[in-house]
């Protein structure tokens, strides 16, 4: 575990895919007030060539470790009281479903629904618990050579504000969701998808 400490700032680059890892981070931060869980990886593949190993690479990283996370921050007493957490799952799969996306879908959904659960149990100590649900968002995510220039702009078109997200989009309305602002909402599922879900 790496660890740099500047301007009263810490950053740790640990792998989300251990939970020990995971644990030795949460015993060594202090109590927080937010938490942003924001990793995640995707791949397209057609229904009849998943293997067990893609859906278990890929809810360890979307699924499993924010819940690890999670479990760790609540049993260490590291959340303050109130504190707000706030999971990126997506449009995809909990509103929309799109061809190839089926194990990301799964993922994401899962989320969601443990999102929920958090907040119920969690409200009694004052931390409230939401997701944000982004449509397709430019980021190097989605440019890695499984769909064309050509197919994402053809894509744009089931969106009626005219194209994906920026990372900015999301990262205000999970601001929104961390802050006192939205200090009355909790086990909310926020859509961010540029009008995506209303066709």
């Amino acid at each position: 575990m790496l660890e740099n400490q500047h301007l009263n700032h810490l950053s740790y680059a640990i792998d989300l895919c251990d939970e020990a890892a995971i644990s030795t981070m949460v015993k060594d931060i202090p109590v927080i007030n937010g938490c942003s869980n924001n990793a995640g990886i995707t791949k397209l593949t057609p229904i009849q060539f998943i293997t067990p190993e893609e859906i278990e690479r890929i809810h360890k990283v979307n699924l499993v470790a924010p819940m690890m996370l999670t479990k760790h921050l609540v049993k260490c007493k590291k959340l303050a009281k109130p504190s707000s957490i706030v999971f990126t799952a997506s449009a995809g799969g909990v509103f929309v479903a799109s061809l190839g996306n089926a194990v990301y879908a799964t993922s994401k959904c899962g989320i969601d629904g443990y999102m929920r659960t958090v907040a119920l149990e969690l409200a009694p100590k004052g931390i409230r618990c939401n997701s944000v649900n982004p449509g397709m968002v430019e980021t190097p995510l989605i440019n890695r050579g499984q769909v064309s220039a050509e197919q994402h702009e053809k894509d744009k078109e089931n969106y009626p504000l005219g194209r994906y997200g920026k990372p900015e989009d999301v990262a205000f309305a999970t601001i929104y969701l961390l802050s006192d602002a939205s200090s009355w909402m909790t086990g909310t599922a926020l859509k961010i998808d540029g009008g995506l879900t209303l066709k």
